[in-house]
C-alpha cells in the first residue's frame, strides 16, 4: 500500500509537472501571437487625407486566430495614387508574416526595383514570380488600383480577390473586379488591365472576403446583395462612419463581434 501511495503521489506530481509546462507553452504561443497581431496591426495605414481632395478611411475586425489580411494605401509619385488590399489563406503566425513580406514588396520604392510604371497589371505579374504556391498550398488575393490626379482615371487588377466597390455620388453602386487566378497557381500568369473614370463625389471601397462572407446561424453568408444595399442605404453618409455601419451590419447577420475570418474596410473618397 505503501508503495501504491508513492506511485500515485509520484503519477500526480507527473501530471502537474506537465501540466505548468502545457501552461507555459500556452503563454508563451499567446503572447507571440499577440506581439505578431501589434506587428501587422502597425503595417496598416493612417486614416486622413492621402492626398489633396483624397480622403481614407478604414475598419478592420481580426479574427481570433491571427490572419493575413493587410491594406494599404500610399503615393506612387506627385501625381499616382497606389492602393490595395491582400489575403493571404490561412490563419496563424506564418501567413502573417507571408502577408507582412508581400506589403513590404509593395511599397513604391521596392516595386520600382521590378516594375518600372505604376502598372497594376505588371504589379501583379511581378509579384506572382515573386510568390509562388507554397508546398502547404498557401497564395494570395490581392486587389490593386492606381489613381490618377490629373487624369481621374483609375486603373486597376486583381488576382482572385473580389471585394472592390465603385460608388458613384448618386449612389450606383459598380463592382471592380473580374475573374482570375489567385498569385501563385501558373507561374506564367499575366492579369488584365481594367480602368474606370473617377468623379467628384465616387468613393473606392476595398473589403476582404471575410465582410460579405460572414455567415448567419444557418450558414447562410451576408453576401454583395446585402453589403450593396447597405452601401445605399448609408449613400449620404460620411465615409468614417460608412465602414462601421457595414461592418455592424455584417456583425448584426453574424450574430457576434469575432468573425470566423478577419474582415477588413478600405475606403477612399474622391473630392476632384
Amino acid at each position: 500500500r505503501v508503495q501504491s501511495g508513492l506511485r500515485t503521489a509520484s503519477l500526480l506530481q507527473s501530471i502537474e509537472s506537465t501540466r505548468d509546462e502545457l501552461r507555459a507553452k500556452q503563454e508563451q504561443m499567446e503572447g507571440e501571437l499577440l506581439s505578431a497581431a501589434g506587428y501587422m496591426h502597425s503595417l496598416l495605414p493612417r486614416a486622413g487625407e492621402v492626398a489633396p481632395g483624397i480622403h481614407m478611411s478604414w475598419t478592420y475586425r481580426p479574427s481570433l486566430a491571427l490572419g493575413g489580411d493587410l491594406f494599404n494605401c500610399s503615393r506612387w509619385d506627385d501625381q499616382s495614387l497606389l492602393f490595395y488590399i491582400l489575403d493571404a489563406s490561412g490563419h496563424g503566425v506564418s501567413p502573417a508574416l507571408r502577408a507582412a513580406s508581400f506589403a513590404t514588396f509593395l511599397r513604391a520604392e521596392n516595386l520600382r526595383h521590378f516594375v518600372t510604371a505604376n502598372d497594376p497589371a505588371a504589379i501583379l505579374s511581378e509579384a506572382n514570380r515573386h510568390y509562388p504556391l507554397t508546398e502547404d498550398g498557401y497564395y494570395f488575393t490581392v486587389w490593386i488600383g492606381c489613381f490618377d490626379r490629373t487624369t481621374h482615371q483609375l486603373r486597376y487588377a486583381t488576382a482572385g480577390h473580389g471585394g472592390a466597390v465603385l460608388q458613384r455620388r448618386n449612389g450606383t453602386i459598380e463592382w471592380l473586379t473580374h475573374a482570375h487566378l489567385p498569385l501563385g497557381f501558373e507561374p506564367d500568369s499575366t492579369y488584365e488591365l481594367r480602368t474606370t473614370q473617377i468623379e467628384d463625389g465616387d468613393r473606392v471601397i476595398l473589403m476582404s472576403d471575410g465582410v460579405y462572407e460572414a455567415p448567419a446561424g444557418t450558414g447562410e453568408v451576408w453576401g454583395t446583395e446585402r453589403l450593396a444595399a447597405t452601401l445605399g442605404t448609408h449613400r449620404t453618409t460620411a465615409l468614417g462612419d460608412v465602414l462601421p455601419a457595414l461592418m455592424a451590419e455584417a456583425e448584426r447577420w453574424h450574430g457576434a463581434s469575432i468573425f470566423p475570418d478577419d474582415a477588413a474596410l478600405l475606403g477612399l473618397e474622391f473630392r476632384i
